[in-house]
């Protein structure tokens, strides 16, 4: 039986894993570091 899971379980899973850290990275990027390289680079900051 866990073996059929695996098969396939294992690319789904690490496609969604990819996806999810690639949502998290871009999500960080938009809140955080655009708006302070966005007030940086205005004198802002």
């Amino acid at each position: 039986m866990t073996s059929s899971i695996e098969s396939v379980q294992s690319p789904w899973v690490r496609f969604l894993a990819h996806l999810f850290v690639i949502f998290v990275a871009w999500t960080i990027f938009i809140k955080y570091l655009f708006p302070i390289g966005f007030a940086m680079a205005n004198n802002e900051a």
